[in-house]
């Protein structure tokens, strides 16, 4: 009974302060990751929920506004700080940095990438080599895209363990 009238209390605030959070989201400009952001926003909105004190902030609005603002905004401040010491490298980059690298994807094979790789991974690696989106891959293999992106994540963290290259998420 006590958890339902909590949750009935949040969803109180949510309807309430829904608006805030995207008018928030839109003022930082926050687009790429709006769904990651918004999820953030509405977990501290819980938090904060269980935390107002009406005695010590009577103007709960103005509260919870500069509570998500801030919080919004050391979100923003990590997520900078982490991008700037982790540099990112597409699919495509890592191509066209294996173009100018070797003569030809042989030179790969070579080099011993392909022995470091599962079979599964291994098919990720040559439809990449040779442009293929994760979409694509999924539809030559008969496979779902989830399947082809947890062979993605798995080559990509074989690779990077041993040419010290790090991957752009994508979808």
């Amino acid at each position: 009974m006590h958890r339902q009238k909590q949750a009935k209390m949040f969803e109180e605030w949510k309807l309430q302060y829904d608006r805030m959070i995207y008018h928030l989201l839109h003022q930082f400009q926050i687009k790429y990751d709006f769904d990651e952001f918004y999820q953030l926003a509405l977990i501290r909105l819980w938090q904060l929920e269980k935390s107002y004190d009406s005695e010590r902030s009577p103007n709960r609005d103005q509260f919870v506004y500069l509570k998500l603002k801030f919080y919004i905004i050391d979100e923003l401040r990590k997520k900078i700080k982490y991008q700037q010491r982790h540099p990112v490298t597409s699919d495509e980059a890592l191509i066209s940095l294996i173009d100018c690298q070797y003569n030809s994807y042989a030179s790969l094979y070579l080099e011993g990438i392909p022995e470091l790789l599962s079979e599964d991974e291994r098919i990720w690696f040559q439809y990449a080599l040779s442009g293929y989106k994760i979409s694509e891959i999924a539809l030559l293999t008969n496979k779902s895209p989830s399947t082809i992106k947890r062979w993605r994540k798995n080559a990509r963290e074989k690779i990077c363990k041993n040419n010290s290259l790090t991957f752009k998420n994508e979808p």
